[in-house]
């Protein structure tokens, strides 16, 4: 659950950030999350 909640923050924060109309679904921000949060880093490669 913990691990939920810091997810969750995050989200929210980067939210507010792009703004809520131009962010994700929810399995691209799962699929981010379990690659070490890579939307926060342009220069991550896949």
């Amino acid at each position: 659950m913990k691990y939920n909640k810091i997810s969750d923050f995050l989200l929210e924060v980067f939210k507010k950030i792009v703004g809520e109309n131009s962010f994700f679904t929810q399995y691209e921000i799962r699929w981010t999350y379990a690659f070490g949060g890579s939307i926060f880093n342009k220069d991550w490669i896949p």
